[in-house]
């Protein structure tokens, strides 16, 4: 019995800490004066990813590590990405309606990682390049090595790049000092 108490407790907690946050645009830095306005391709496009995927992104930056499980869905009206620590604790849910904000809920203070940059750099990965460089204003986006690596370039200056391989992807982020790999949960 003091086990289910104490279980409720924890629920209880966790949903009273929770904050809705509603952003006031669709548009997301990615780097100085580099702003890219979030989007939805056509499923058509999306011929690398499932309808819903989960995936361990690990975190480095500042001499930090953290990891994040992420569960992503999305169709042709939006994205949804719940994430949670290794332990199974909630962090956060992003959701980004086509044309609507977006609606972040977090559920512990995250200061070290913005889910709206985890939105925005789930974009860089996995969309289009002909549609980013619609969607981005401020630099460009380029494919190199038969699309094994994309860069994003402002006054010819690398300030992102994104490595792809078999079993995982590698994002450096140059200007801010953090990178990440993304490795997906079969």
């Amino acid at each position: 019995m003091p086990y289910r108490i104490a279980i409720v407790f924890c629920l209880i907690l966790i949903t009273g800490c929770a904050s809705k946050i509603p952003t006031n645009t669709q548009s997301v830095s990615v780097a100085s004066d580099v702003n890219l306005s979030l989007s939805m391709p056509q499923m058509s496009q999306l011929t690398s990813l499932k309808e819903s995927q989960q995936q361990l992104i690990t975190f480095k930056s500042n001499n930090h590590n953290r990891s994040i499980l992420v569960n992503t869905e999305y169709d042709l009206s939006g994205i949804k990405m719940v994430a949670m620590s290794p332990q199974g604790i909630p962090l956060f849910s992003l959701n980004f309606i086509k044309e609507q904000q977006i609606q972040l809920q977090r559920y512990i203070p995250l200061d070290d990682l913005r889910p709206e940059y985890i939105m925005a750099d789930f974009q860089l990965v996995h969309w289009p390049v002909e549609l980013l460089n619609k969607h981005l204003n401020g630099g460009k986006i380029e494919e190199k090595h038969n699309g094994n690596e994309r860069v994003i370039i402002q006054d010819s200056k690398t300030v992102i790049r994104i490595k792809y391989n078999k079993h995982h992807i590698n994002f450096e982020h140059l200007e801010r000092g953090y990178t990440f790999t993304i490795t997906p949960i079969k």
